[in-house]
């Protein structure tokens, strides 16, 4: 597996410990549904990666990778949609505060911007989206995680 896919199962994997967050409804690479009683659901998505330096005779390379954390939630009738992605939009940020990051990554952080957008029609929809940034490495000659 790629150093990318490493770091978003882990974003995945931080979303849905115990207790999980939208009730398990997390998913990386797919678009998130909101069927039946499910109301709220996040996607995980690989934004870009830009590659930097290269170390080691240009074997370790050096990386930037921008991973989208995508919330859905959908309010009741009646009910403020931004209110009921607010407290998801917290506990996201939180888990991934105190999230583990995996091996070959030097630093991630969420990026202090989120994205907020309400579709009202039937019912209320509304995202909200976090993006992390992660430093971080791959090698040698591969797209693995290097660790030293």
């Amino acid at each position: 597996m790629s150093a990318f896919l490493d770091i978003s199962d882990a974003v995945v994997t931080a979303l849905t410990a115990p207790p999980a967050l939208c009730s398990g409804n997390v998913l990386r690479g797919r678009a998130v549904t909101l069927d039946g009683a499910q109301t709220s659901g996040i996607e995980v998505r690989l934004l870009r990666s830009r590659g930097g330096a290269q170390y080691e005779s240009g074997t370790v390379t050096f990386w930037t990778t921008e991973i989208s954390i995508e919330i859905m939630a959908r309010a009741a009738a009646g009910d403020d949609g931004e209110e009921t992605v607010d407290a998801i939009v917290e506990d996201v940020f939180e888990r991934m505060a105190q999230a583990t990051p995996p091996a070959g990554v030097e630093l991630w952080t969420l990026d202090p911007a989120i994205d907020w957008e309400v579709d009202e029609s039937a019912q209320t929809l509304v995202r909200a989206g976090l993006v992390l940034a992660v430093h971080h490495y791959t090698g040698p000659q591969s797209l693995g995680a290097f660790t030293n």
